[in-house]
């Protein structure tokens, strides 16, 4: 019993830990997401972060990150009036070209193609 206990103890943190930080990444798109840049955010050691979220969700933070902020800009250009400008910048890119190309490199179309197709 006291092992099943511990187990159900960590499970529970485990899971508080993948939601703080996928909780953190959705409610800041806009920032620069590194990995150090919510490590000192969130009070963790980056290798931590990284390694654990890695194990627990089975996929890298980073990829997380990107397929979050791809959500994110999809959803504007099926439903906003937002420039692709303005979604890129919304979504911490500083550049529209290198939002396109990273844009494209996910979905197969150009934000522009997206937001046609979609609409």
């Amino acid at each position: 019993l006291l092992f099943q206990e511990q187990e159900r103890e960590q499970k529970s943190k485990n899971e508080a830990f993948l939601d703080a930080i996928k909780q953190f990444v959705q409610k800041n798109l806009k920032e620069d997401l590194s990995l150090t840049y919510i490590a000192q955010q969130l009070h963790y050691n980056p290798s931590y972060i990284s390694r654990l979220f890695k194990q627990l969700s089975g996929r890298n933070l980073s990829e997380y990150i990107i397929e979050e902020k791809m959500a994110y800009a999809k959803l504007s250009l099926e439903t906003g009036d937002d420039t692709v400008a303005a979604i890129a910048l919304a979504v911490g890119f500083e550049s529209p070209q290198y939002f396109s190309v990273v844009f494209k490199k996910q979905t197969g179309m150009t934000p522009g193609e997206y937001r046609h197709r979609f609409r």
